[in-house]
């Protein structure tokens, strides 16, 4: 049985261990996965299968991360819509003054 490492795996899927760490987390049942501390054991014969669950992985990751176009389309009116920093100053009108003198 030949075994692999995490940065081996990564180097064949393209990314970075950190990633492929992840990759491996979310494919694997918790208690098959190496303790704190502990490395993981990734047979060599398991490559190929690996990069497709990765390829679907990577690619479900990327599209809930990215906005749908008609999100981003509101989220940059909204930035534009913002106000600039600038304070606005209201004179009260007449009827406003008219309350303010009532109340007294």
């Amino acid at each position: 049985m030949a075994t692999i490492t995490v940065t081996d795996l990564a180097e064949a899927l393209n990314t970075d261990g950190r990633t492929t760490r992840k990759f491996l987390r979310a494919i694997t049942p918790k208690e098959d996965q190496p303790g704190k501390g502990s490395r993981w054991l990734i047979e060599k014969r398991e490559v190929r299968s690996l990069k497709s669950k990765f390829a679907k992985w990577d690619e479900a990751r990327t599209a809930k991360a990215e906005p749908s176009t008609k999100e981003a389309e509101i989220k940059e009116i909204e930035e534009l819509l913002e106000p600039v920093g600038a304070e606005v100053e209201v004179e009260p009108t007449a009827e406003d003054l008219a309350e303010i003198e009532l109340e007294d």
